[in-house]
């Protein structure tokens, strides 16, 4: 998953601090979903970064 996130986010020319921002998420919170450190992401945040980086 963390792969398909950073995909999304390199496709849409943005940085991570653009993705925290854009979705409303603090900065931390955008690199373990990339990196998939620690507790599983919840949906929601995937839905949101995600949404951020310009997907349905």
């Amino acid at each position: 998953m963390a792969r398909e996130l950073l995909g999304r986010r390199w496709n849409a020319g943005m940085s991570d601090l653009e993705v925290a921002e854009a979705s409303g998420m603090d900065l931390e919170t955008v690199r373990r979903l990339e990196s998939l450190a620690g507790q599983l992401p919840s949906s929601d945040d995937v839905a949101r970064y995600r949404s951020a980086c310009g997907a349905s």
